[in-house]
């Protein structure tokens, strides 16, 4: 029996008594290296395995074509890059850190590299939460624990030099957490890694999922410019900024039209076991009154959407790891160029790549088990199990036009070159994007062999 497989044994024995165990006494894990209690909660809603090693990073040599994007994009002026986003340079003061967090699961190993081409040398912190079930509490199997080649990718300097990199993973107890309310309990481990790590008041957390990514040149002026948001102080009433995302939907070729507005930052003094509670109100929340989103009166309908008596004081409570993403009904600030686009450019802030998984299963698969699941997917068309995302898909592995419904999401029909603005610095490599392309039409072609297609012929209609 392999390492792996008795991790994942060992797993298995953990969530059979666990239940029981947190009826007896509260959970507490302890960490083997030091002793040190990891978590320490009755209302615990997960068991937080940590990485024990601290593993310095592997020999990872960044390609000649991304170094010179770094150059070029890095060589900017503070002072202009500062001024382009609406803000000030805080000349003579030291970098913010970057903390970054996320979830990981069967998205491609590609997806990993994409993102970590764009912010090579720029986190302080990356921490990873693996879980091996899905949303709808489904086994899945481990790609990033030891022993895998995951767990060599994120450990073999990808992310830079100095980035300190953090696998944890996640076990659910007997609370019984499913679908968003399970992904909302995982980034609140996220937070816990981060304190674990080191964070500060005056650091800054950017909270995504793995296939969205900030812009090389938005997270240098994050580090340097005075944005309100990060300035010391803060009420957190308003404590995140969201960001302006171009979408790519499996493809380099396949560029939407249709904006997104993750990943997210918020600055370590508005972040719960960060920021200091003193005198801030603890949130009712919409799952067992503690964990995920924030119930209404609390936010969640509004910036002004609070207690009187919060309204009054003025000081409002710190967010968590869900809070860091849904932005509490969305309000912050967003952050996008402020300056005019030369020749018609589109510059964004994010990126966001978007289902680019490496085969059609993986891919039903997410639609079948994760965030939002359908239950009807293995007996569906690809089209028709989400008429948005995955129709723009097919349509783009075909070569068939946007369709004419208004209602519809649309694409640069064009592709890559179509779209003339901010473009992420892995696609610069253009052998990947065609390769990658091809992977899509082969896959999309599969696909609809086995479950049939909306556009049988050759030629579709627009007008669908």
């Amino acid at each position: 029996m392999t390492i792996a497989n008795i991790r994942r044994l060992v797993i298995s024995v953990v969530i059979a008594i666990l239940p029981i165990y947190s009826i007896i006494v509260s959970f507490r894990m302890i960490s083997e290296s030091n002793g040190t209690p990891l978590i320490e909660s009755e209302s615990s809603a997960t068991a937080l395995i940590e990485d024990q090693e601290d593993l310095l990073p592997g020999s990872f040599i960044v390609d000649s074509l991304f170094q010179q994007q770094y150059d070029e994009i890095d060589r900017t002026s503070n002072k202009e890059r500062c001024t382009r986003y609406g803000f000030k340079y805080r000349q003579g003061q030291k970098k913010r850190r970057l903390f970054f967090g996320a979830m990981v699961a069967d998205e491609s190993y590609d997806v990993m590299r994409m993102h970590a081409a764009e912010i090579y040398g720029l986190y302080h912190v990356v921490a990873l939460v693996e879980s091996n079930t899905t949303h709808t509490n489904t086994l899945r199997n481990l790609r990033f624990d030891k022993g895998t080649e995951g767990y060599e990718l994120i450990h073999s300097g990808i992310f830079g030099p100095e980035a300190r990199v953090h696998l944890d993973l996640y076990l659910d107890d007997a609370f019984g957490a499913m679908e968003m309310n399970r992904e909302e309990i995982q980034r609140q481990d996220i937070l816990k890694r981060w304190k674990k790590a080191g964070m500060r008041q005056d650091d800054v957390g950017v909270m995504a999922d793995m296939d969205e990514v900030l812009t090389r040149d938005f997270l240098l002026a994050a580090q340097v410019c005075d944005i309100p948001m990060f300035r010391p102080g803060q009420n957190c009433h308003t404590p995140r900024i969201y960001t302006d995302t171009l979408v790519f939907e499996a493809s380099p070729e396949c560029v939407s039209k249709y904006w997104w507005y993750h990943p997210d930052l918020v600055i370590g003094e508005c972040i719960e076991g960060i920021g200091s509670p003193q005198g801030r109100p603890t949130p009712l929340r919409k799952f067992k009154g503690v964990h995920g989103e924030r119930a209404s009166g609390w936010g969640s309908n509004g910036a002004e959407d609070y207690p009187e008596d919060v309204i009054k004081n003025g000081t409002y409570p710190l967010a968590n790891g869900a809070d860091m993403r849904t932005g509490v009904s969305n309000h912050g600030l967003f952050a996008k160029w402020e300056d005019k686009y030369p020749h018609g450019e589109r510059r964004v802030t994010a990126y966001h790549f978007h289902n680019f998984f490496e085969n059609k299963a993986a891919l039903r698969h997410k639609y079948l088990t994760y965030g939002h699941p359908h239950g009807g997917v293995p007996r569906m068309k690809l089209s028709d199990i989400h008429k948005d995302d995955l129709d723009l898909l097919v349509r783009c592995a075909r070569d068939l036009p946007n369709s004419a419904n208004a209602k519809s999401k649309k694409r640069w029909e064009g592709g890559y070159n179509d779209y003339v603005g901010s473009k992420p610095i892995y696609f610069q490599n253009e052998t990947y994007r065609r390769v990658r392309h091809a992977q899509v039409k082969l896959m999309i072609e599969e696909d609809e062999r086995q479950h049939g297609s909306n556009y049988p012929t050759s030629t579709a209609n627009s007008t669908t």
